[in-house]
């Protein structure tokens, strides 16, 4: 792994304990992943992102919550819209 998906899963978590909007994120996310990465996001289900996420709740807990599964599930849902910001 590279340093990009630390650095994205850090910023995942504080956006989730910062309560920032999903859709923002996604912007910030797709600068802080390569074009693969953030492309491979638009395959992934809600459930493999937590899984995927899970390793780092030690480091960050809130990963853990309901919260976070409803944030990564409206970002998952803001990568894969075809009209998001985040792909223009």
């Amino acid at each position: 792994m590279n340093y990009r998906w630390p650095a994205a899963i850090e910023a995942l978590a504080n956006a989730i304990a910062g309560d920032e909007d999903p859709i923002e994120f996604a912007i910030t996310l797709e600068h802080i992943l390569n074009k693969q990465e953030f492309g491979m996001l638009r395959q992934a289900t809600v459930d493999l992102v937590m899984g995927e996420v899970g390793v780092w709740v030690e480091s960050f807990p809130i990963l853990k919550t309901d919260q976070a599964r409803t944030f990564i599930e409206a970002l998952l849902a803001e990568i894969k819209n075809p009209s998001s910001p985040a792909e223009q």
